[in-house]
């Protein structure tokens, strides 16, 4: 008999691994030393840490404010990037320059604010090939076009806050001259000081997404937008801009089309509205949605970031009628009382404590007290802390015999319902202490004297909603 006899034979390509490298930048450093690639050696000029990275590499900014001489060029596919966001990075040209120029489709720049640019086009940015802007604030930029930022070509913007540009003829927030993307911004107060558009201007194509661009102005056409032949607007905010005609929005020829967005007059498209947004306190800057706004729950176009742009995950059931559309705008809308996921905890009060308000959490115990969420909504404690729980307290009354006091801390949001009994083994002889059934609680410790007590004494509590 034969028998047979099998061999795999298995080739294996050895290949290298390329890892990227992080290059750091400080606001000073006597050390400094290229590559940079330690904080012991970090740059303090951005660009020369820029130099020094390869293609994927990263480079990492330290807070602090940055003030250059000549403008941050990225001219390769890196990440350029801060530590601690826009809130705590400043790139300034001192208005003597361009503040950033990138110039490879793979460039991202990250979390910087970005002011005092001046330039031809794009005093604080311009993008020629595709590159990425994202969490940034740009902010007091001038230039003749784009006087915060420039996009020649398909650049894209995310998450970005573009305030107080000017331009000094068109497109003072921003200008996109040949298509282009920008999603999740909030894009106000900007200028174009001669001609159009002095939110945003979409010059051939160009896209704009779940944006709120609000009471930018410019001197002839188009306050808000700008189209000069085609763009198309989806699940955005275009109100309360200003200019001598046209001021929301411009096309000529109309090639402009909205899609589930808020404006006026009625724009050519679908699923718009007319209605004011009613936003919660623009004379302070606070452009967010309030209850009974036209722009909530119309959204439907694509699939939104599933952050807005203060970070409320998205999208929420912003009418509490059990359907869950996205808000038009940059902010989206958390109602009271809705309750996105069905898990019985308002999308509100899950929100406070950074509880997913669209994934059913309702039995897990986040601070391991053994109280679940759901149990801990209910009793209005907080169910991060595991100290913050409901319980009850009985003390005896030293100074007077067969007294003893119940005590538990109360929330004004809640009802209470004490009751008492004598024997556990009995379910039944639970029953309600007089005047302490579906009391309102008063936010401070409230308490029950026994003064009558026999032994044993058992107690409980039961926190409810109110209705």
């Amino acid at each position: 008999m034969f028998k047979s006899i099998i061999i795999l034979l298995c080739w294996t390509r050895l290949c290298s691994v390329l890892t990227a490298d992080i290059h750091y930048v400080v606001p000073a450093n006597p050390a400094a030393q290229h590559p940079y690639t330690n904080m012991v050696s970090a740059a303090t000029n951005i660009q020369n840490a820029v130099n020094a990275a390869d293609a994927n590499d990263t480079v990492l900014v330290s807070s602090g404010i940055y003030s250059l001489t000549t403008q941050v060029t990225i001219n390769k596919g890196i990440l350029l990037t801060t530590e601690d966001g826009a809130g705590k990075t400043v790139i300034t040209a001192q208005n003597s320059g361009r503040c950033v120029y990138l110039a490879h489709e793979n460039a991202i720049l990250d979390g910087f604010t970005v002011t005092g640019g001046n330039a031809n086009n794009g005093g604080g940015i311009y993008i020629n090939a595709n590159g990425t802007i994202r969490n940034c604030i740009v902010t007091s930029n001038s230039a003749d076009w784009g006087g915060g930022i420039y996009c020649n070509s398909n650049g894209v913007i995310n998450r970005c806050v573009i305030s107080h540009n000017t331009a000094s003829t068109q497109g003072g927030g921003v200008n996109f001259f040949i298509g282009g993307e920008m999603s999740d911004c909030f894009v106000a107060h900007n200028t174009a000081n001669t001609l159009f558009g002095g939110g945003v201007v979409l010059r051939e194509g160009g896209t704009v997404n779940n944006c709120t661009i609000v009471s930018n102005s410019a001197a002839i056409r188009g306050g808000g937008i700008f189209s000069a032949t085609s763009g198309t607007v989806n699940n955005s905010i275009v109100w309360a801009n200003n200019s001598d005609f046209n001021p929301e929005w411009y096309a000529s020829p109309v090639g402009l089309l909205f899609f589930s967005s808020c404006t006026t007059p009625e724009p050519p498209g679908s699923n718009n509205v007319t209605g004011n947004p009613l936003f919660f306190d623009p004379a302070n800057n606070d452009y967010r949605l309030t209850e009974g706004s036209s722009c909530i729950d119309i959204g439907s176009v694509g699939n939104p970031a599933a952050l807005d742009l203060l970070d409320t995950p998205r999208p929420l059931d912003g009418d509490a009628n059990g359907s869950v559309v996205a808000d038009a705008g940059a902010y989206e809308f958390i109602h009271p009382d809705a309750d996105t996921d069905n898990d019985s905890m308002p999308d509100a009060w899950e929100l406070i404590y950074s509880i997913d308000p669209l994934t059913n959490n309702a039995s897990d115990d986040d601070d391991d007290d053994n109280r679940s969420n759901l149990d801990e909504y209910i009793a209005d404690t907080n169910p991060t802390n595991a100290m913050d729980y409901l319980q009850i307290d009985i003390g005896s009354n030293t100074n007077t015999h067969g007294t003893i006091v119940v005590c538990w801390r109360s929330s004004n949001n809640r009802l209470y319902t004490l009751r008492h009994n004598t024997n556990l083994l009995l379910i039944n002889l639970w029953t309600n202490i007089t005047g302490l059934s579906s009391t309102n609680g008063t936010g401070n410790i409230m308490s029950f004297t026994n003064t009558l007590a026999t032994h044993p004494e058992f107690y409980r509590i039961k926190a409810s909603l109110k209705p």
